[in-house]
């Protein structure tokens, strides 16, 4: 950035810093965080366009953007029981953030794991890493 003129601050926050600086004092000109995407749009994306969360609430709105429409489109979807159906109204609101929303959401993060070939049964579900390791196992 530096290159072209931009002054940058790096900042590296503890979680209760990088939580309250971002969700709730909104004092950031940008910021990215380790955010972990669901299969279900409903309970990963569309919570960063929905208004109405509390200030401060993690891992939501967090610059305060609304839209009365994209509320509603966001309630519908997550309420349409046709998969086919569902997923158009997905893509239709992903049309309409890209046109609408006043930040663009320019990081992705991979979700790389690295695990022992002793361990067994692992990665067996799509959020292995952040899910229930209960059946997990060592082999000897």
């Amino acid at each position: 950035m530096k290159e072209i003129n931009i002054d940058v601050e790096i900042l590296t926050n503890d979680a209760p810093g990088f939580l309250n600086g971002v969700y709730r004092d909104h004092d950031f000109d940008t910021a990215n965080g380790w955010h972990q995407f669901r299969s279900d749009p409903a309970v990963s994306t569309t919570v960063w366009l929905r208004s109405g969360q509390p200030e401060g609430t993690p891992w939501t709105n967090q610059f305060g953007w609304k839209s009365e429409e994209m509320d509603q489109m966001i309630d519908d979807a997550a309420s349409e029981l046709d998969p086919e159906t569902r997923a158009e109204m997905y893509h239709a609101i992903q049309r309409r953030e890209m046109e609408e929303i006043p930040v663009i959401f320019a990081i992705e993060h991979p979700f790389i794991s690295v695990t022992s070939k002793k361990l067994k049964n692992h990665h067996n579900t799509p959020r292995w890493n952040s899910s229930s390791w209960y059946d997990l196992w060592l082999d000897e």
